[in-house]
């Protein structure tokens, strides 16, 4: 998995909501390494919206960032199962998706292998608190 999935940094717009014990981070934005017009990751975020809705899960807007604030990548928390959370990730062409259990935050492969390396506390990641 690439290194910068685990630097990257977490904002709630307009402050941190009540979250529950285990969610999903996912972006429908371009994966690592490719490039999607405005228009394109736009449409995939809105679908995306639109999927984690009709699935019960609640989406709450986040927003993914790198460390230097340099790449920033709207994204949804989604009170899923991990394993269809993973399902999502695929259909939206993820890598990988972020899992939090218990305040523990995870970058977990949507690959074959669905690999998942534990990070570091999900407060650690937190901007704007």
């Amino acid at each position: 998995m690439h290194s910068a999935y685990f630097e990257t940094r977490f904002t709630f717009p307009g402050g941190r909501p009540e979250l529950p014990a285990s969610f999903a981070i996912i972006s429908a934005f371009a994966p690592t390494g490719q490039t999607w017009n405005p228009e394109r990751n736009a449409k995939a975020d809105r679908a995306l919206q639109h999927e984690l809705a009709t699935r019960g899960a609640l989406p709450i807007r986040v927003i993914g960032s790198s460390p230097d604030g340099g790449h920033r990548e709207p994204s949804w928390c989604a009170q899923l199962r991990l394993e269809e959370a993973l399902k999502v990730g695929r259909r939206f062409l993820q890598d990988a998706i972020y899992w939090v259990e218990e305040g523990m935050l995870w970058v977990t492969a949507c690959g074959v292998s669905d690999q998942r390396v534990e990070v570091e506390p999900f407060r650690d990641h937190l901007d704007g608190d």
